[in-house]
């Protein structure tokens, strides 16, 4: 087959390899489409770094893999998971994070990203005089205290 050409499964002629439908009618099937690289490469490789402390990763492909699938559960929140830090050293790998309880510690983590606090109370001054005094006699004496007089 002639390089850049393609072969008619009808007529059997040689056509540009551009080219969508033969003259005799023939219709070439489409190409594939070429998959997208996922988004947010350097994101994605600096958090390995950082929960690596610095290290390397023992299986880098891995790695990408599990956090791809973390980035995806939290909808890519690059603010948040540039916040997060690890609960303790990790040695190589990140698959802590696929685990129940890797999952939690970032749930919790993302609960703690997103919490917002409620307003102060008002605070009033109480400087300011609202309504009449209570005039009230205080007794003078322990018997009349006592007589309740």
């Amino acid at each position: 087959m002639p390089r850049g050409k393609k072969k008619c499964g009808n007529c059997g002629e040689f056509v540009g390899s551009r080219i969508q439908q033969c003259s005799c009618g023939f219709v070439f099937d489409k190409p594939k489409p070429k998959k997208k690289a996922k988004p947010f490469f350097k994101e994605r490789k600096s958090f390995i770094k950082r929960m690596l402390n610095g290290g390397k990763s023992s299986s880098l492909q891995l790695d990408m893999m599990v956090v791809t699938k973390i980035f995806d559960k939290f909808d890519n929140n690059i603010e948040f998971l540039n916040s997060v830090s690890p609960p303790f050293a990790l040695d190589g790998s990140i698959k802590y994070f696929l685990t129940g309880d890797g999952m939690k510690y970032l749930s919790k983590k993302k609960l703690e990203f997103d919490y917002i606090p409620s307003e102060a109370e008002k605070i009033v001054d109480l400087d300011i005089k609202m309504g009449k005094d209570i005039v009230t006699e205080k007794p003078k004496t322990l018997i009349e205290f006592l007589n309740n007089e």
